[in-house]
Protein backbone atom coordinates (compact mmCIF):
# COMPACT_ATOMS: atom_id res chain seq x y z
CA UNK A 1 0.00 0.00 0.00
CA UNK A 2 2.81 2.46 0.89
CA UNK A 3 4.60 1.65 -2.36
CA UNK A 4 1.45 2.34 -4.37
CA UNK A 5 0.96 5.70 -2.63
CA UNK A 6 4.56 6.67 -3.32
CA UNK A 7 4.07 5.88 -7.00
CA UNK A 8 0.93 8.06 -7.22
CA UNK A 9 2.61 10.97 -5.41
CA UNK A 10 5.59 10.75 -7.76
CA UNK A 11 3.35 10.94 -10.81
CA UNK A 12 1.52 13.97 -9.43
CA UNK A 13 4.81 15.72 -8.67
CA UNK A 14 6.09 15.19 -12.21
CA UNK A 15 2.84 16.47 -13.67
CA UNK A 16 3.08 19.63 -11.56
CA UNK A 17 6.61 20.26 -12.77
CA UNK A 18 5.41 20.48 -16.36
CA UNK A 19 3.55 23.70 -15.53
CA UNK A 20 6.61 25.49 -14.17
CA UNK A 21 9.38 24.31 -16.51
CA UNK A 22 9.99 24.28 -20.25
CA UNK A 23 11.28 20.71 -20.15
CA UNK A 24 9.67 17.97 -22.17
CA UNK A 25 7.59 15.36 -20.38
CA UNK A 26 5.43 12.65 -21.88
CA UNK A 27 2.62 10.42 -20.69
CA UNK A 28 2.35 6.76 -21.72
CA UNK A 29 -0.70 4.52 -21.86
CA UNK A 30 -0.59 0.99 -23.17
CA UNK A 31 -0.88 -2.71 -22.54
CA UNK A 32 1.24 -5.79 -22.94
CA UNK A 33 1.26 -9.53 -22.58
CA UNK A 34 3.88 -11.76 -21.02
CA UNK A 35 4.10 -14.71 -23.40
CA UNK A 36 7.12 -16.86 -22.57
CA UNK A 37 8.31 -17.95 -19.10
CA UNK A 38 11.94 -17.37 -18.09
CA UNK A 39 13.56 -19.45 -15.36
CA UNK A 40 10.11 -20.59 -14.33
CA UNK A 41 8.87 -23.74 -12.61
CA UNK A 42 7.91 -27.17 -13.91
CA UNK A 43 4.17 -27.79 -14.02
CA UNK A 44 2.57 -31.19 -14.52
CA UNK A 45 -0.92 -30.93 -16.00
CA UNK A 46 -2.15 -34.17 -14.43
CA UNK A 47 -1.94 -35.47 -10.86
CA UNK A 48 0.22 -32.65 -9.54
CA UNK A 49 0.47 -29.73 -7.19
CA UNK A 50 2.03 -26.32 -7.89
CA UNK A 51 4.64 -23.87 -6.58
CA UNK A 52 6.53 -24.67 -3.41
CA UNK A 53 4.17 -27.65 -2.90
CA UNK A 54 4.97 -28.91 -6.38
CA UNK A 55 5.50 -32.60 -7.05
CA UNK A 56 4.06 -35.17 -9.46
CA UNK A 57 2.37 -38.44 -8.73
CA UNK A 58 2.77 -39.47 -12.37
CA UNK A 59 6.47 -39.02 -13.11
CA UNK A 60 6.12 -40.43 -16.65
CA UNK A 61 4.58 -37.25 -18.03
CA UNK A 62 6.59 -34.35 -19.46
CA UNK A 63 6.37 -31.15 -17.37
CA UNK A 64 5.56 -27.76 -18.89
CA UNK A 65 7.62 -24.65 -18.15
CA UNK A 66 5.45 -22.00 -16.47
CA UNK A 67 5.87 -18.58 -14.85
CA UNK A 68 3.45 -16.64 -12.69
CA UNK A 69 4.47 -13.49 -14.62
CA UNK A 70 2.92 -14.43 -17.95
CA UNK A 71 -0.38 -12.73 -18.69
CA UNK A 72 -2.05 -9.42 -19.51
CA UNK A 73 -0.48 -6.17 -18.27
CA UNK A 74 -2.21 -2.77 -18.69
CA UNK A 75 0.39 -0.05 -18.12
CA UNK A 76 0.77 3.67 -17.46
CA UNK A 77 3.86 5.84 -17.20
CA UNK A 78 5.44 9.26 -17.29
CA UNK A 79 8.77 10.25 -18.78
CA UNK A 80 11.16 13.18 -18.51
CA UNK A 81 13.48 13.96 -21.44
CA UNK A 82 16.99 14.92 -20.26
CA UNK A 83 18.51 15.22 -23.75
CA UNK A 84 17.34 14.14 -27.19
CA UNK A 85 18.99 10.75 -26.55
CA UNK A 86 18.29 10.17 -22.84
CA UNK A 87 15.06 10.08 -20.83
CA UNK A 88 13.94 8.88 -17.42
CA UNK A 89 10.66 7.05 -16.90
CA UNK A 90 8.45 6.02 -14.02
CA UNK A 91 6.12 3.24 -15.15
CA UNK A 92 3.39 1.31 -13.40
CA UNK A 93 1.42 -1.75 -14.45
CA UNK A 94 -1.03 -4.34 -13.20
CA UNK A 95 -0.52 -8.05 -13.87
CA UNK A 96 -3.50 -10.28 -14.54
CA UNK A 97 -1.36 -13.35 -14.64
CA UNK A 98 -1.22 -17.11 -15.04
CA UNK A 99 -4.12 -19.43 -14.22
CA UNK A 100 -3.27 -23.09 -13.62
CA UNK A 101 -5.81 -25.89 -13.14
CA UNK A 102 -4.02 -29.23 -12.69
CA UNK A 103 -6.04 -32.39 -13.31
CA UNK A 104 -6.13 -34.28 -10.01
CA UNK A 105 -7.86 -37.56 -9.27
CA UNK A 106 -9.14 -36.71 -5.79
CA UNK A 107 -9.71 -32.93 -5.93
CA UNK A 108 -10.04 -29.84 -8.11
CA UNK A 109 -7.56 -26.99 -7.88
CA UNK A 110 -7.16 -23.56 -9.41
CA UNK A 111 -4.19 -21.21 -8.98
CA UNK A 112 -4.04 -17.63 -10.30
CA UNK A 113 -1.48 -14.84 -10.03
CA UNK A 114 -1.72 -11.05 -10.03
CA UNK A 115 0.42 -8.10 -9.03
CA UNK A 116 1.14 -4.38 -9.07
CA UNK A 117 4.46 -3.30 -10.59
CA UNK A 118 6.51 -0.09 -10.41
CA UNK A 119 9.39 0.40 -12.85
CA UNK A 120 11.76 3.41 -12.62
CA UNK A 121 13.87 3.19 -15.79
CA UNK A 122 16.50 4.81 -17.98
CA UNK A 123 15.62 5.17 -21.67
CA UNK A 124 18.22 5.59 -24.44
CA UNK A 125 16.81 6.69 -27.79
CA UNK A 126 17.98 7.66 -31.29
CA UNK A 127 15.40 10.04 -32.82
CA UNK A 128 15.04 9.98 -36.61
CA UNK A 129 12.56 11.87 -38.78
CA UNK A 130 9.37 9.98 -37.95
CA UNK A 131 10.60 7.01 -35.93
CA UNK A 132 12.63 6.66 -32.74
CA UNK A 133 14.25 3.33 -31.87
CA UNK A 134 15.00 2.97 -28.15
CA UNK A 135 16.13 0.71 -25.38
CA UNK A 136 14.97 0.84 -21.77
CA UNK A 137 16.25 -0.76 -18.59
CA UNK A 138 15.33 -0.28 -14.96
CA UNK A 139 14.45 -1.68 -11.57
CA UNK A 140 11.21 -3.66 -11.27
CA UNK A 141 9.40 -3.62 -7.91
CA UNK A 142 6.35 -5.80 -7.46
CA UNK A 143 3.58 -6.59 -4.99
CA UNK A 144 2.38 -9.99 -6.24
CA UNK A 145 -0.31 -12.37 -5.02
CA UNK A 146 -1.17 -15.98 -5.77
CA UNK A 147 -4.66 -17.28 -5.05
CA UNK A 148 -5.59 -20.92 -4.62
CA UNK A 149 -9.05 -22.49 -4.69
CA UNK A 150 -9.61 -26.18 -3.97
CA UNK A 151 -12.35 -28.73 -3.42
CA UNK A 152 -11.71 -32.26 -2.15
CA UNK A 153 -13.79 -35.34 -2.92
CA UNK A 154 -13.28 -36.62 0.65
CA UNK A 155 -14.26 -33.36 2.42
CA UNK A 156 -17.17 -30.95 2.59
CA UNK A 157 -16.83 -27.27 1.83
CA UNK A 158 -14.01 -25.55 -0.05
CA UNK A 159 -10.49 -24.33 0.62
CA UNK A 160 -9.34 -20.85 -0.44
CA UNK A 161 -6.15 -19.00 0.37
CA UNK A 162 -4.16 -15.96 -0.78
CA UNK A 163 -0.34 -16.08 -0.78
CA UNK A 164 1.00 -12.58 -0.19
CA UNK A 165 3.48 -10.36 1.64
CA UNK A 166 7.00 -9.35 0.79
CA UNK A 167 8.25 -7.24 -2.11
CA UNK A 168 9.45 -8.77 -5.36
CA UNK A 169 12.60 -7.16 -6.78
CA UNK A 170 14.02 -7.57 -10.27
CA UNK A 171 14.90 -5.93 -13.58
CA UNK A 172 12.91 -5.07 -16.70
CA UNK A 173 14.50 -4.24 -20.05
CA UNK A 174 12.99 -3.50 -23.46
CA UNK A 175 13.77 -2.81 -27.11
CA UNK A 176 11.22 -0.71 -28.92
CA UNK A 177 10.21 1.71 -31.64
CA UNK A 178 8.18 4.93 -31.46
CA UNK A 179 6.30 6.14 -34.54
CA UNK A 180 5.30 9.80 -34.82
CA UNK A 181 1.57 10.31 -35.37
CA UNK A 182 1.49 14.09 -34.86
CA UNK A 183 3.48 16.84 -33.17
CA UNK A 184 2.39 15.66 -29.73
CA UNK A 185 1.27 12.08 -30.20
CA UNK A 186 3.33 8.93 -30.78
CA UNK A 187 2.57 5.24 -30.83
CA UNK A 188 5.06 2.65 -29.64
CA UNK A 189 5.77 -1.06 -29.83
CA UNK A 190 8.32 -2.90 -27.70
CA UNK A 191 9.58 -6.33 -26.78
CA UNK A 192 10.28 -6.61 -23.06
CA UNK A 193 11.86 -9.05 -20.67
CA UNK A 194 11.52 -9.21 -16.90
CA UNK A 195 13.59 -11.05 -14.34
CA UNK A 196 11.54 -11.11 -11.15
CA UNK A 197 11.43 -13.51 -8.20
CA UNK A 198 9.39 -13.32 -5.02
CA UNK A 199 9.53 -14.77 -1.52
CA UNK A 200 6.09 -14.29 0.07
CA UNK A 201 5.96 -13.87 3.83
CA UNK A 202 2.50 -15.30 4.61
CA UNK A 203 -0.75 -16.71 3.33
CA UNK A 204 -4.32 -16.19 4.48
CA UNK A 205 -6.84 -19.03 4.49
CA UNK A 206 -10.10 -17.20 3.81
CA UNK A 207 -12.27 -20.31 3.53
CA UNK A 208 -11.66 -23.87 4.67
CA UNK A 209 -13.20 -27.30 4.76
CA UNK A 210 -15.76 -28.07 7.46
CA UNK A 211 -14.24 -28.02 10.97
CA UNK A 212 -10.86 -26.76 9.68
CA UNK A 213 -9.35 -23.41 10.66
CA UNK A 214 -9.00 -20.17 8.74
CA UNK A 215 -6.58 -17.32 9.40
CA UNK A 216 -3.17 -15.89 8.52
CA UNK A 217 -0.13 -18.17 8.61
CA UNK A 218 3.44 -16.88 8.36
CA UNK A 219 6.01 -18.88 6.45
CA UNK A 220 8.98 -20.17 8.39
CA UNK A 221 12.42 -19.82 6.80
CA UNK A 222 12.59 -23.54 6.05
CA UNK A 223 9.21 -23.69 4.33
CA UNK A 224 9.16 -20.27 2.66
CA UNK A 225 8.38 -20.63 -1.06
CA UNK A 226 10.29 -18.96 -3.87
CA UNK A 227 7.93 -17.94 -6.68
CA UNK A 228 9.03 -17.02 -10.21
CA UNK A 229 7.45 -14.15 -12.18
CA UNK A 230 10.01 -13.74 -15.00
CA UNK A 231 8.74 -13.50 -18.58
CA UNK A 232 9.28 -12.24 -22.14
CA UNK A 233 6.48 -10.37 -23.88
CA UNK A 234 5.36 -7.42 -26.00
CA UNK A 235 3.72 -4.06 -25.31
CA UNK A 236 1.92 -1.50 -27.47
CA UNK A 237 0.59 1.93 -26.61
CA UNK A 238 0.57 5.66 -27.19
CA UNK A 239 2.53 8.53 -25.68
CA UNK A 240 1.51 12.17 -25.43
CA UNK A 241 4.18 14.89 -25.27
CA UNK A 242 4.03 17.82 -22.82
CA UNK A 243 6.40 20.80 -22.97
CA UNK A 244 9.27 21.58 -25.32
CA UNK A 245 11.95 19.24 -26.58
CA UNK A 246 15.49 19.75 -25.22
CA UNK A 247 17.92 21.58 -27.50
CA UNK A 248 20.69 19.03 -27.04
Amino acid sequence: MNTTKSFIYSLLLLLCLTTITSAQFYLKLGAGYGILPINGFKFYEKSSLVGNEFYAYDTTQTPIEKSWGTGFQPAFGIGYVLTKNIAMELNGSYLSGTTLEPELTDRTQKFSSSGIYINPALKLQAPLKNITPYTRIGLLIGLPEIKQEETNNMKTGAYKRTIRGGIAMGIESALGMEIKLSTKLNTYFELFGTSLNWKPSEYEITENYTNEATGVIEYTERLQPYERFSTIGAKVGVSYILGKAPKK
